[in-house]
């Protein structure tokens, strides 16, 4: 991408909203102490300063109060690069003169890069600007007026033909005819706008990873703007969620992106910047496996969309906090700035401050979740240093994330830029560049080629027959959204010369995405040759595996299964069992994902097991007597993003009364009286056991 289009994109991104930096004070008292921060409120007779830089209102913490009378000097501390940034976001989108003049103030500065880019922003409004072709010399002038026309005259309708053409023959040669007028960016570039024009805009809730997803599992919920535009950089923020560990071995995460993205989303529409919330496949985020998940996702939003590389951002609320600390220092090469609030484990600060990774966090003085001494430790440690960093502390708001404290991050983020260390050495000097800097021109790799370029194209494959579903069953062994839109092909072609290969990648597939999306088109194919691999799945260490294979064996309805379904049926009332912590205590995350499992092989045996009494005195012993109707305590609260137990409860309920139903045992009728006056508030359970009870020649107490 040449500097003038990245000027455009610059000129684009500081025109959406507008910036402005904090003035910093330097006052210097008479008794000779320095007292530097933000100014928070001015009488006749005194000056209140925030030494930790914050000016939200309301924050108490450590205000200093100094008499006027005793105040020897005051100046307003130099931040050139961010007055740059205020002053250009202030010129309005005609005014070339306005652009000309801060080039002289950027002049006067010493911003020899920015002073450049003003003057050529003068000339993109009016190219015979005579002080600005004077500053920038006539020949330079000349040379970029006429780059300029070439990008907007020559490059950028073959660009276009280009990514409007799908006939990879003819985009060769139009890639050849660009080359040959001196076209500098690679095709990739090009191919990277054609996918990315494709992308959905707004808000997306749990979408797969693409991206190495055979090898990391994952979800994350997405942000776009709707006024996204491919062909321009935008930055991206990455948030990490709160919450922590759940189940009793700790294995499950409570917490997701879709819960953190409101925080995020009004911030970043009002910017048109992109989000990305990923889902933690442990807790805390600081565990190896995130690490993995974080790289990926970061890489593939970084492909599907056009990312200023020198705007990413990280962001994190509660155990986010936590994991903010841990990847900000680790990852400082990559986020041109940090926020870590309501969380701890600051131990990263000299890392920060060596490569210059501005900090913004937040805490609440009055948290009892994750209490604030840590926050104050660290504000201090940065105090002390030559960290560009705000610390806001707010007196009531416990371990809540108040709407203003995330507006200003966003507007804290909007002045940063990564700071970069330049040749030399360890000892080089970090500096930061205005200039944008496109994911699209990123190399190419082999992964990107392997994951991404196969998505969204399974329906336009030109191969037939026995080659177009084993790339359809390859496709689907990646997991992730490549194999979701693979097996809703092979769902549509129902081909049974897939049902072996599918069975290997149910009982080998290494992503448990991959294995239950093999259960699931094995379900619709409905081919009884496959029932002995579906059986052998229902050990399956994933238990949403399990369930989708429960189901399949449900719908393929092969009698013989029965015996198979019930010893799953009587493995997981085990599982479930030993979930219990104290007393007769189950989490929530335990008790909904088993219950699931349960369900589909409840609905499974009610379909094959009719006359068949083992079937019946196992759902009887074991789903109704021995889970719902047993004195089982689920904990819950509304920090959960679990969901209610009471109604995971009454939809399983709901199952077993079906499938008790279904069985026709006439014992069955003293059961599902019980279960009835176990939820007397489920309608849907009060009729489904009328239904139940009237079948079985019974009627209600």
């Amino acid at each position: 991408m040449s500097r003038s289009r990245l000027l455009s994109a610059i000129l684009f991104a500081l025109a959406l909203f507008p910036v402005s930096a904090e003035a910093w004070e330097v006052i210097i008292t008479k008794t000779g102490e320095t007292v530097e921060g933000v100014v928070v409120k001015e009488t006749e007779e005194e000056v209140t300063v925030n030494i930790y830089f914050s000016a939200i209102p309301g924050m108490e913490y450590e205000l200093r109060v100094l008499a006027k009378k005793m105040i020897a000097k005051r100046q307003t501390k130099d931040r050139p690069f961010e007055t740059y940034l205020t002053k250009r976001a202030a010129i309005k989108a005609d005014d070339a003169d306005g652009h000309y003049q801060l080039s002289v103030w950027c002049k006067e500065q010493k911003l020899a890069a920015e002073m450049n880019d003003e003057l050529q922003a003068a000339l993109d409004i009016q190219p015979d600007h005579k002080d600005a072709r004077a500053a920038l010399g006539d020949s330079k002038a000349d040379k970029y007026l006429a780059d300029r026309k070439k990008e907007k005259e020559v490059f950028r309708p073959l660009e276009e033909k280009y990514v409007a053409c799908e006939d990879q023959k003819e985009q060769k040669s139009i890639y050849a005819e660009l080359k040959k007028q001196g076209y500098k960016n690679p095709q990739h570039y090009l191919d990277r706008i054609a996918r990315s024009m494709k992308q959905t805009k707004g808000q997306t809730t749990d979408v797969r990873l693409t991206l190495l997803s055979d090898k990391v599992p994952g979800v994350y919920t997405l942000y776009v703007p709707e006024s996204y535009d491919p062909w321009k950089p935008y930055p991206l923020v990455l948030g990490l969620h709160g919450g922590g560990a759940a189940g009793k071995a700790g294995e499950f995460v409570n917490g997701t992106g879709k819960d953190t993205m409101p925080f995020y989303s009004g911030p970043a529409a009002k910017k048109n910047w992109i989000v990305v919330c990923p889902n933690a496949l442990r807790a805390p985020w600081r565990e190896t496996e995130n690490e993995a998940l974080l790289e990926a996702c970061l890489k593939e939003i970084e492909l599907s969309f056009n990312v200023d590389l020198n705007r990413v951002y990280l962001v994190g609320h509660s155990m986010g906090g936590w994991g903010t600390w841990h990847f900000g220092p680790k990852w400082c090469d990559r986020f041109a700035a940090i926020s870590p609030n309501s969380g701890g484990g600051s131990n990263g600060i000299a890392q920060l401050v060596k490569t210059q990774t501005p900090i913004y966090f937040y805490h609440g003085a009055d948290d009892n979740v994750c209490p604030v001494p840590d926050s104050r430790q660290a504000a201090k440690s940065l105090k002390k240093s030559t960290a560009d960093f705000v610390y806001t502390e707010l007196p009531t708001t416990g371990h809540g994330f108040p709407g203003n404290v995330v507006d200003d991050i966003f507007n804290f983020f909007d002045l940063k830029r990564l700071a970069v260390q330049g040749g030399g050495g360890k000892s080089a000097p970090f500096a930061r560049s205005l200039g944008a800097r496109s994911s699209f021109l990123m190399d190419l790799t082999p992964e990107e080629t392997k994951y991404l370029a196969k998505l969204g194209a399974t329906g336009d494959s030109a191969a037939a027959g026995a080659s177009k579903t084993k790339g359809f069953v390859e496709q689907l062994s990646l997991g992730g959204r490549n194999g979701e839109e693979a097996a809703k092909k092979l769902i549509e072609l129902a081909d049974k010369t897939t049902l072996r290969p599918l069975s290997q990648v149910l009982l080998k597939g290494t992503s448990a995405d991959a294995r239950k999306f093999a259960a699931d088109v094995l379900a619709e194919i409905g081919d009884k040759s496959v029932v002995q691999p579906l059986c052998q799945a229902l050990a399956d260490a994933d238990l949403a595996v399990r369930a989708a294979v429960a189901r399949a064996l449900g719908k393929i309805a092969e009698p013989k299964v029965v015996p198979a379904l019930l010893q799953a049926l009587d493995a997981q009332g085990k599982e479930l069992e030993s979930k219990k912590t104290k007393g007769n205590e189950i989490e929530d995350a335990d008790w909904e994902k088993n219950l699931d499992v349960l369900g589909w092989l409840t609905w499974s045996l009610g379909k094959l097991g009719a006359g068949d009494k083992r079937v019946h005195t196992g759902i009887v012993n074991i789903c109704a007597t021995k889970v719902l109707l047993a004195d089982v305590v689920v904990p819950h609260d509304n920090l959960s993003s679990y969901e209610d137990p009471k109604t995971v409860s009454e939809r399983f309920c709901l199952v077993v009364i079906t499938a008790l139903k279904e069985l026709g045992q006439s014992t069955t009728a003293e059961t599902v009286k019980k279960l009835m006056a176990r939820f007397p508030a489920c309608q849907p359970v009060q009729d489904a056991g009328k239904e139940a009870l009237e079948k079985l020649g019974s009627t209600p107490e």
